[in-house]
């Protein structure tokens, strides 16, 4: 734990410090990412500066506004949302409309492992003796029929 610490925990402090610098570098390198992507250039992200800018040229999306760049992109291959390919699409149940693909991209998949080893820095930090002995992991089912 002591490697996560300051792994992770303390960049987060430091960025915790200067929560809107560091949402302003967060938006800048995703608009970076994505600015060659479809979605990316309808939107004009290479022209965008801040977040101020973002809202004028972005409205709020939900996930059918979403999907046709989606389909677009696990049928197809092309960089309709993420310029990274997705490794895999993670299907929702679909249990209020028609099951969500959620592409999973090399980075994502990064970002989702900082976070796990965040929280189980801050949970050994609140209770070291959680981590005496052996651990059982427990999660979803990987395939719900999604190609």
């Amino acid at each position: 734990m002591a490697y996560s610490r300051f792994r992770y925990w303390r960049p987060f402090e430091r960025l915790a410090r200067r929560p809107e610098a560091a949402q302003s570098a967060v938006l800048t390198r995703l608009l970076a990412a994505t600015r060659d992507t479809r979605f990316g250039i309808e939107h004009g992200f290479s022209d965008i500066r801040g977040h101020a800018s973002f809202q004028d040229r972005v409205p709020i999306q939900d996930y059918e506004t979403l999907r046709p760049y989606i389909d677009d992109q696990r049928s197809t291959g092309a960089r309709a949302l993420t310029a990274e390919a997705p490794v895999f699409y993670s299907q929702t149940s679909g249990t209020t409309s028609k099951p969500k693909h959620i592409p999973m991209t090399p980075s994502v998949l990064a970002m989702h492992r900082d976070e796990q080893a965040l929280f189980s820095y801050l949970q050994f930090r609140a209770c070291p003796r959680a981590f005496d002995g052996k651990a059982l992991g427990v999660m979803g089912g990987g395939d719900r029929g999604a190609p």
